[in-house]
């Protein structure tokens, strides 16, 4: 296999010989798809840094699973490594997931947050290692049980993390959960954690939270706030809805985040106040909002 420097880099020969990709079919991957776009030398030869060749590695993995190129590529494109990721720290929590020690991701986790705090490593470390596992699993980088066991291990520790965190009492909690349809809730745990680390007391719901159950858990417990998340378009507007039920009873202290909002044509006409991308800023609007 031939050796990948930063100061030399591999010639699109070389690149096509170690992938097994012809060298039509990179430059069609360039040109449509913008991916791996190489420097050239001066003389105007294209040299492959390694973060060159690891791109078409996983555009080549993905489309022999089945992947259009052009899917691949928007996923590549619209999932980049989180910058604030220690790449040795998902190193090592990739490491421990192919070797199905649950007990060693929760340690490396428990590492991390005496060096972060709870907030940072959910911020730092938890979220962004599983976005990029996501990411590999869908470019076929990852097998789906790898995926699985480092989603169940990191929140059986955002699970520790509400438990050990005292709610306090007399104080009306703020409700969360997933839209009708929404499976995806690790976030919204991981924000629960975050709240009941800074002293608020809260009511998950989870994934798939039918509407009627929203309104009468608000109802029993004298909810104060609700965020509902969706990530995918299609819940959209399951989630709408919901919001514009919990306005009814709850008119100022209605939130939404989630990749289903995240793009503002998205968020037109939505009732209640955007959280946007980062939970700790979203710890920050809901409290501004709850004590103002």
């Amino acid at each position: 296999m031939p050796s990948v420097t930063r100061s030399s880099g591999l010639t699109i020969g070389q690149v096509s010989e170690l992938l097994c990709v012809p060298v039509p079919t990179l430059r069609s991957w360039h040109r449509r798809y913008g991916v791996a776009l190489p420097e050239r030398t001066p003389g105007g030869h294209r040299r492959y840094a390694p973060a060159d060749v690891a791109a078409l590695q996983a555009l080549t993995t993905a489309v022999s699973r089945g992947i259009a190129p052009s899917t691949a590529a928007v996923t590549m494109r619209d999932s980049p490594v989180d910058p604030r990721l220690p790449l040795e720290f998902l190193a090592e929590l990739l490491e421990l997931a192919r070797a199905c020690d649950q007990a060693g991701v929760l340690r490396l986790l428990e590492q991390g947050q005496r060096e972060l705090g709870v907030e940072g490593t959910v911020e730092r470390l938890l979220l962004p290692s599983l976005r990029e596992i996501g990411r590999r699993w869908e470019l076929g980088q990852l097998d789906e049980g790898v995926e699985h066991l480092a989603t169940t291990a990191a929140r059986r520790w955002v699970a520790l993390q509400v438990a050990g965190a005292p709610e306090p009492r007399g104080v009306a909690p703020v409700l969360l959960a997933g839209a009708p349809g929404n499976e995806h809730v690790v976030a919204l745990e991981a924000f629960e954690a975050v709240l009941r680390c800074r002293g608020w007391a809260t009511r998950q719901l989870g994934a798939n939270a039918p509407v009627p159950s929203m309104l009468a858990v608000q109802r029993a417990t004298g909810a104060q706030a609700a965020v509902i998340t969706a990530h995918q378009v299609s819940r959209r507007r399951a989630a709408v809805d919901a919001l514009r039920a919990l306005r009814e009873v709850l008119p100022s202290t209605v939130f939404f985040a989630g990749a289903a909002f995240d793009a503002a044509r998205q968020r037109n006409g939505v009732p209640g106040t955007y959280l946007g991308t980062v939970l700790s800023e979203a710890a920050d609007v809901v409290e501004q909002r709850l004590t103002g």
